[in-house]
């Protein structure tokens, strides 16, 4: 049970599990390429392959303009909203710029020009999570909760939940918000510390949960790009998310942001240099700065140094926590109000609400002003127990295991979502009303009753909406229509008799999507299911995203595009470690040659010296393809046969053609590997069984005796019974 959290400066990503014979949950974070228990969330368009996380970092400055981060911030929104705008203008610091018009990047990769949208790029980060962190590490996927941003609107929620179904990790693929994710991760964590009680007067030490406990808690999770105030009530059979608020535009990015603007005046003082548009002094900077940011955790000053910041002039700047807090006081004036604001509501609207505790979470949950803040609004200090990255991933595993009936606490019933946006329905040309509104605990189930005016129409549609104005920085539309059903009576009335009423229950899922979830008609106060065959469809569907719509044919779009990059990414893969081989088989050849004095022999008018050296020009350059591989492995072959002599070739062949059947054997696994097959062969284990071969073909290929030979295939036997026992 896979949980994966996109944050937009990490990812994270859970493996949850039942171990053999056992009803509790086992939750790991799958550990990056570099061994972290986060990968960077950023792909790199390199020079011949795309890279994502730390192998994207490592390459970063030379790639600065086929790069992406922030990879989920522009998805499912029109590039001309408001929040685009911002987002592009303040933060876009790599990669190309955003074509407003196709609302695609255009850039030149491997010499062709290419143009991808926000959501087509996101798929190949994920395509590429789910190879290198799951299959090459053999994860079984049954099922997969991702979280996504408590701000995002039903447009950005389905357009990412596409986005995930495109890259086909499995058929079970669920999406929760991030407060639903730790509301559960702290739920779960603290169960037994809040719920868990002695039986009074009861001697055995006997323990059982206690129904009547209530604990009301404030999350507060303040990240690199958004803050989010999040009031849960826990119980010991039901969570719910009460209220929600998410800024989406404050973070330890918008601190650093000040910090850089204020240091750019500095240099401009001191250089009369303006670098306040220069994105890679920006970056430069910028980097420096976060460090700077989070020293000034535990230091009361820290220097801010930069060598050669802009035209060979350095930046060394002493900041002081004073300084820091007083350039930041616009931001923190933010957060207090909203945090105030939201405190005073929920007192107000919960009467007698008894805070337990606050845990505060993310980038920049240290940083002593805002725990000032806090505390002197609310009177109490806060915990620091959670790590927003993990306990997201975590949270979304544990999701998982409630969607199969497996969560781990017997007799739990489930948790409240929250609806974080009004949704408002129109019957053809009537007023709008609302079905549901914002902070309103979802799933929700709404009936609508419809008379025999309804029936006069051939058909009559059915509009479900957003509240325009909650939504325009994000898509800027006349209407907010979210998703319209087009209800056709004549086919409810050929199925059940000459009706002239119904009733239609409609689903507000956990995610803010509607759905039509049942029709039926009352008879004494009964309900009574409207019938109608298979096929008969009584209403038809549409829905209407701004960039990735829910329809297949724009999936299976997203997955032609991902495919052909998926296909060219394994071809260089295997490009390359063919390559490695091949150069490892060279400089073998080589010292053998030169051991036995083979170099001033002539071949096809040259010495083999000559040809080595030719080869060795030939492997430096790393532009080759196939085709050119396959001639140097030619040239070894010649030069192989030229220095064989008679006598020891009829056992080399021999010995040669128990390489290659196990050769065809490991292609056969690593066939099996990439098309998700049951294979006990790993990636770094076939990867190291073909290094095996290929260097045992290279000693026999060279061996000049029979003892030898024979040496050389009792050491293979050994070699390969590691990899196949029968």
């Amino acid at each position: 049970m896979i949980g994966i959290n996109i944050g937009s400066l990490n990812t994270t990503i859970s493996n949850g599990q039942f171990p053999q014979n056992s009803n509790r949950l086992h939750c790991e974070l799958i550990l990056s390429e570099t061994s972290k228990r986060t990968c960077p969330s950023l792909i790199t368009y390199a020079e011949n392959n795309r890279l994502i996380g730390d192998q994207a970092n490592l390459v970063l400055r030379k790639n600065i303009n086929n790069s992406f981060d922030n990879l989920s911030r522009l998805i499912g929104i029109h590039s001309q909203s408001a929040f685009a705008q911002k987002e592009l203008r303040d933060y876009h610091l790599i990669g190309p710029i955003l074509d407003t018009n196709t609302n695609k990047f255009n850039f030149i990769y491997k010499g062709e020009k290419l143009c991808l949208s926000p959501e087509q790029i996101l798929t190949g980060y994920l395509n590429l999570i789910k190879f290198i962190y799951l299959k090459n590490n053999k994860i079984q996927i049954d099922t997969l909760v991702f979280s996504s941003p408590d701000y995002f609107t039903c447009y950005q929620k389905n357009s990412y939940f596409n986005i995930v179904k495109a890259c086909e990790f499995c058929k079970d693929v669920h999406m929760i918000s991030d407060s639903t994710a730790i509301t559960l991760y702290f739920g779960y964590k603290k169960y037994k510390e809040y719920f868990i009680v002695q039986n009074p007067g009861n001697n055995n030490n006997v323990l059982s949960v206690n129904p009547t406990i209530i604990k009301n808690i404030i999350f507060i999770d303040i990240g690199h790009s958004k803050t989010t105030f999040i009031l849960s009530k826990l119980s010991y059979d039901v969570f719910h998310v009460l209220d929600c608020i998410s800024i989406p535009f404050l973070g330890g990015r918008d601190f650093d942001e000040e910090i850089f603007k204020f240091c750019a005046l500095k240099f401009k003082e001191k250089t009369n240099f303006d670098i306040i548009n220069d994105k890679k002094c920006k970056l430069k900077l910028l980097n420096v700065i976060s460090k700077a940011r989070k020293n000034l955790t535990v230091n009361q000053d820290t220097n801010i140094m930069v060598d050669s910041l802009y035209n060979d002039e350095d930046f060394n700047y002493l900041l002081t926590r004073v300084e820091f807090e007083k350039i930041i006081s616009k931001q923190i004036e933010l957060f207090k109000n909203i945090f105030n604001n939201f405190y005073i509501k929920n007192l107000e609207k919960f009467k007698g609400l008894e805070i337990t505790n606050i845990e505060m979470a993310g980038e920049l949950m240290r940083t002593p002003i805002l725990e000032r803040t806090v505390k002197e609004i609310i009177g109490i200090e806060m915990s620091k127990t959670i790590l927003t990255d993990e306990c997201i991933a975590i949270g979304c595993s544990l999701y998982a295991s409630l969607m199969k009936g497996r969560f781990p606490i017997q007799g739990f019933k489930g948790i409240y979502h929250l609806n974080n946006y009004a949704i408002y329905y129109k019957i053809e040309n009537e007023e709008k009303k609302c079905l549901i509104s914002s902070q309103y605990s979802i799933p929700f189930f709404h009936t609508i009753y419809f008379d025999s005016k309804y029936f006069d129409y051939n058909k009559f549609k059915i509009g479900f909406y957003h509240n325009k104005s909650e939504i325009e920085k994000f898509v800027p539309t006349k209407e907010g229509l979210l998703i319209e059903y087009e209800i056709d009576p004549k086919i409810i009335m050929q199925q059940n008799g000459n009706l002239k009423e119904i009733y239609i229950t409609f689903m507000v899922d956990n995610n803010g999507n509607v759905h039509l979830n049942k029709l039926f008609i009352k008879q004494n106060n009964n309900e009574i299911p409207v019938q109608f065959k298979n096929g008969m469809i009584i209403a038809s569907r549409r829905e209407l995203y701004v960039n990735v719509q829910v329809n297949n044919n724009i999936i299976n779009e997203i997955k032609n595009v991902e495919n052909n990059f998926m296909k060219a990414d394994e071809e260089f893969k295997m490009f390359s470690h063919k390559r490695n081989l091949l150069e490892g088989r060279f400089y073998e050849i080589k010292n053998k040659i030169n051991e036995k004095n083979f170099g001033n022999q002539i071949l096809n008018g040259k010495s083999i010296n000559e040809i080595l050296n030719e080869i060795e020009n030939n492997l430096i350059d790393y532009q080759h393809k196939f085709g050119d591989l396959n001639q140097i492995q030619q040239k070894f072959d010649e030069i192989i046969n030229k220095i064989t002599t008679p006598e020891t070739m009829t056992f080399k062949l021999n010995y040669l053609q128990q390489i290659k059947f196990y050769e065809n054997k490991i292609s056969e696994e690593l066939a099996k590997l990439l098309n998700g097959q049951f294979t006990e062969f790993s990636q770094n284990k076939i990867n190291d069984c073909v290094n095996m071969l290929e260097h045992f073909k290279t000693k026999l290929e060279l061996a000049g005796e029979i003892n030898e030979l024979n040496s050389l295939n009792n050491e293979f036997q050994k070699e390969i019974k590691k990899y196949f026992n029968n």
